[in-house]
C-alpha cells in the first residue's frame, strides 16, 4: 500500500523506518550483517543507489521492495529511465511477469519511453513462460518508439516466441514512419514470413520483393533473405512470384545458392510448372539427377513435349538408369512411344539397364495396351543381371489385365513366387481383381478385396457385370469406412451408373444428394491438348476461355447429337437444380473441351492427343468413340488409368478401363 493505495495488484509498503521486529516479519531475516546495508537503503533511499542495487539483486521480493521504495518516494532527485531500465533487467533475470507493471509505473511517473527503456521492457517480457507477446504488442502500439532498434527487437521477440506472424505488421509500420529497413530488420522480417506460413506472410514477402525491385529498400545482397522469400512463396503455392524473384536477385547481384535452385526445381516439377522449371534448370550449373528426373516427369504429365525434348538434349551425355526411366515414362505419357523405345535402346547400348529402366519400359507398354511387347521386355529382363521386384510384377499384371490374359497372369504369379519369392503387393492384387472380374469370377475377385482401395476395384468389376445385389453390399462396406474418402466419388459413380442402367433413377438422385452432402473435396478435372508449338490447358466447365472454343464446342455437340448421342447424366456427382444444368456439366467436361478445340486447330491428318487428370467418365468415352468415327480422326487420350486410342468408333481398351 502507498498512502492507503494498491498499485497494479501488488501490495506495496511505506517505509519511514524499519524497526528490527518489522524487518524480521517482512523479510524473514534476523538482523544479520549482510542485510544491514539493505535496511539502511530502505530508510534513506536514493535513485542512484537503487540503480546500483537492482543491477545485482536476484531476490524478487527484495527487488520489488527496492523498486517500490524508490519509485514512490518523494526525493530531491527523482528516478529517471536508468532506474526503470535496471528494474526491467532485474525482471528479465528473476521475475519476467512483472515487466509490464514496471513499464506502466514509469509511464505514470512521466518517464520518457526511449529505445533503451522499451528494448529493456521487451527483454524483460522475453523470459516469461509463455512470452508476453500480446502485452508487448499492446504496449508497443501505445508507447513504443517507432525506431529501427525497437522494431527490430519486436520482430526478433515475436520470432523467438514462435509467433512470427505477429511481426508482419512491422513492415508497414516502418515504411509509414520512415524507418530504415536495415539488413538486420529485413532479415528478421523475411525469416518471419518463411516461418509464419500463412497468406499474410506471402503478402508481406511479395511487398518486400516489390520494395527491393523498386529500390525503395536495399536487399543488402543478402541471399538468405531471398531464400526465406522463396520458402514463403512456395509454402503458399505462389509459384508465379519465383521467376520475378530470381530476376531481382540477378539485378541485385545476389548469387542463387545451389540448394535454392534445387528446391525451386523440385517444387516447379511437383506442381507441373514445366516452363518455370525449365527456366530454373537452364540457370543451374550442375543440377542433380533427382531434380532433373522430377522435371522430366512433370513435362510428361503435362504433355510438354518440346520441353521434354529440350531436357533430353541437355542430359543426353549422362543418361543413367534414373534419367533413362524418367525419360521413358515421360515420352510414353506424351504418346511418343517411339522416343521412349529409342531411350531404352540407347541405354542398352551403353550397358545392361537396371531394374528401374526395365520397369519404366514395362509401364509404358502396359499403359498403351501392348501386352506382347511387355512380355518380350520381361524376357529381356530375365536374361539381364537384374532381380525383379513387386513393382515389376505389378506392371506385368497390369499389362495382363489390360489384355484380359488371366492365364498369363497366373503363370507370371507362379514364376515370380518360384524364381524370386515375390508376391503381389496391393497394386498387383488390384489388377488380379480386375482380371477375375473380366473373366466373370466375381467370387474369386471378392476374396482378394481386403482393403478400401481393393474393394473399389472389386466394385468397378462388379459394375461391369451389373450384379446389383453384390455391388450394393460392397458399396455399403466402402461407404462405412472412415479412411475411404479418396475412393468415395468413384464408388458413388459406379453405383449411380448401375442404378441408371436398371432404370432406378430415384436411387441415382438419392446417391447424388448423399454425395453432395458429404465433405468430399471436389478436385477440378483438367485436360491438356498437345499442339505443334504448345500445350493448351482446359478446365471442366470453362467453355469461354478461348473465343474459338465456344463455337467449336457447339458444333461438336451438334454433330454428336445428330449421331444419336444423349448425355449420360448418371456421371454427374453433385446435386443440380435441373436436368439442363446436369446436361451442361456433362457436355462441358474438360476432355470434350480439349477435343473440340483440337478438331478445329490441328491439321486434319494429325491425331488429337490429350491428357486428362482423372479417369475418363463413361459419357466422355462414348462421345470420343462417336467423334472418332464422325471426324475420321484418331483421338488419343491418356487418363489417370491408361492410354485410349479412339478410331473409327472403337477404342483400344475394348471399353474396359
Amino acid at each position: 500500500m502507498i498512502g492507503g493505495r494498491r498499485l497494479l495488484g501488488v501490495r506495496w509498503h511505506r517505509y519511514k523506518a524499519i524497526p528490527r521486529r518489522l524487518a524480521e516479519i517482512e523479510f524473514g531475516h534476523r538482523e544479520q550483517p549482510a542485510y544491514r546495508p539493505f535496511y539502511r537503503f530502505m530508510r534513506q533511499p536514493t535513485a542512484v543507489e537503487g540503480v546500483r542495487r537492482l543491477k545485482v539483486e536476484n531476490d524478487p521480493d527484495l527487488a520489488w521492495q527496492i523498486f517500490d521504495r524508490v519509485a514512490w518516494t518523494n526525493m530531491d532527485v527523482q528516478p529517471d529511465g536508468r532506474f526503470y531500465h535496471a528494474m526491467l533487467m532485474c525482471c528479465k533475470r528473476c521475475m519476467p511477469g512483472k515487466a509490464p507493471a514496471v513499464l506502466d509505473v514509469a509511464i505514470r511517473r512521466d518517464v520518457p519511453v526511449d529505445d533503451d527503456l522499451f528494448s529493456a521492457f521487451i527483454d524483460g517480457c522475453s523470459t516469461a513462460s509463455p512470452p508476453l507477446v500480446s502485452v508487448v504488442l499492446e504496449r508497443y502500439s501505445k508507447y513504443g518508439p517507432r525506431s529501427h532498434r525497437v522494431m527490430s527487437n519486436v520482430a526478433r521477440f515475436c520470432r523467438q516466441a514462435r509467433q512470427p506472424s505477429a511481426a508482419l505488421f512491422l513492415l508497414s509500420d516502418a515504411l509509414s514512419n520512415d524507418v530504415l529497413v536495415s539488413d538486420r530488420l529485413l532479415s528478421t522480417l523475411a525469416a518471419c514470413c518463411a516461418e509464419a506460413q500463412c497468406p499474410e506472410a506471402a503478402d508481406t514477402a511479395d511487398h518486400l520483393l516489390d520494395l527491393i525491385r523498386s529500390k525503395r529498400i536495399s536487399s543488402h545482397r543478402n541471399a538468405r533473405v531471398f531464400v526465406d522469400l522463396a520458402e514463403t512463396f512456395l509454402s503458399q503455392k505462389r509459384l508465379d512470384r519465383i521467376v520475378p524473384m530470381l530476376d531481382v536477385m540477378e539485378s541485385e547481384g545476389v548469387p542463387v545458392p545451389p540448394r535454392l535452385y534445387a528446391t525451386l526445381l523440385s517444387s516447379f516439377a511437383e506442381h507441373d510448372r514445366v516452363s518455370e522449371g525449365l527456366f530454373v534448370f537452364q540457370k543451374m550449373v550442375d543440377p542433380g539427377p533427382g531434380e532433373i528426373s522430377a522435371l522430366i516427369a512433370a513435362a510428361g504429365r503435362c504433355l510438354e513435349l518440346s520441353a521434354l525434348v529440350s531436357l533430353h538434349q541437355h542430359v543426353q551425355e549422362k543418361v543413367d538408369d534414373e534419367l533413362a526411366s524418367a525419360l521413358i515414362v515421360a515420352y510414353s505419357d506424351c504418346d511418343r512411344l517411339d522416343l521412349a523405345e529409342r531411350v531404352f535402346h540407347d541405354r542398352c547400348n551403353v550397358g545392361a539397364p537396371g531394374r528401374a529402366t526395365f520397369n519404366a519400359v514395362l509401364d509404358a507398354y502396359a499403359r498403351h495396351g501392348l501386352h506382347q511387347q511387355a512380355l518380350a521386355t520381361f524376357g529381356q529382363l530375365k536374361s539381364a543381371p537384374v532381380k525383379s521386384n513387386q513393382k515389376t510384377l505389378a506392371l506385368l499384371l497390369r499389362s495382363s489385365s489390360y489384355a484380359a490374359d488371366l492365364a498369363g497372369a497366373n503363370a507370371i504369379l507362379h514364376e515370380f513366387a518360384r524364381t524370386w519369392d515375390v508376391r503381389p503387393n496391393q497394386e498387383g492384387t488390384k489388377y488380379m481383381i480386375d482380371l477375375y472380374g473380366k473373366a466373370g469370377d466375381l467370387d474369386a475377385a471378392e476374396k482378394l478385396a481386403t482393403t478400401p482401395e481393393l474393394r473399389l476395384s472389386l466394385l468397378v468389376a462388379i459394375g461391369k457385370h451389373r450384379d446389383l445385389a453384390r455391388a450394393e453390399r460392397v458399396f455399403a462396406t466402402i461407404r462405412s469406412l472412415k479412411n475411404a474418402e479418396p475412393d468415395l466419388v468413384t464408388a458413388y459413380m459406379v453405383m449411380m451408373d448401375l442404378y441408371a442402367a436398371v432404370d432406378r433413377l430415384r436411387d441415382v438422385e438419392h446417391l447424388r444428394d448423399e454425395l453432395s452432402a458429404r465433405p468430399v473435396a471436389e478436385v477440378p478435372v483438367r485436360a491438356m491438348l498437345l499442339l505443334d508449338d504448345r500445350t493448351v490447358r482446359f478446365v471442366s466447365g470453362d467453355v469461354d476461355q478461348d473465343p474459338i472454343l465456344g463455337d467449336a464446342h457447339a458444333t461438336m455437340l451438334q454433330k454428336l447429337e445428330g449421331n444419336g448421342y444423349n448425355a449420360n447424366l448418371s456421371v454427374v456427382t453433385r446435386k443440380t437444380s435441373s436436368g439442363e444444368e446436369a446436361r451442361r456439366l456433362v457436355t462441358r467436361h474438360a476432355c470434350k473441351l480439349a477435343v473440340a478445340y483440337g478438331l478445329v486447330t490441328l491439321p486434319t491428318d494429325a491425331p488429337v492427343v490429350i491428357a486428362c487428370t482423372q479417369r475418363m467418365c463413361a459419357d466422355c468415352h462414348d462421345a470420343m468413340k462417336r467423334l472418332s468415327a464422325l471426324s475420321k480422326r484418331e483421338i488419343r487420350i491418356r487418363d489417370a488409368v491408361r492410354h485410349h486410342r479412339f478410331y473409327a468408333g472403337l477404342c483400344s481398351c475394348s471399353d474396359e478401363w
